[in-house]
């Protein structure tokens, strides 16, 4: 993991530490917790990934389409919460 994220800080990919099934910040590796984390069980922050996405890449939303991306976060923090995933409901950091 370490050269993956060497190459990619390298070069400036963005990196963004992603926490569910209830994760949390003591739970990220060195040095990836020299980043932010977010953890995808909470709306709010799905929402804020979305924002950081947008900042970092050419992605744009649609005028009027707020609501609609605001009720995919929160589907997507229902997902991320969810213990009987695989991994017997571990905390993850992706």
């Amino acid at each position: 993991m370490l050269a993956e994220l060497g190459a990619a800080w390298g070069v400036g990919v963005p990196t963004f530490p992603l926490l569910l099934r209830g994760a949390r910040f003591v739970d990220v590796p060195e040095p990836l917790n020299e980043r932010h984390s977010l953890s995808l069980e909470k709306v709010d922050e799905c929402f804020q990934l979305i924002q950081d996405l947008r900042r970092v890449t050419s992605l744009t939303a649609k005028e009027g389409v707020e609501s609609s991306i605001y009720e995919r976060a929160e589907r997507l923090a229902e997902l991320a919460s969810a213990k009987e995933a695989d991994g017997g409901g571990m905390p993850v950091v992706v």
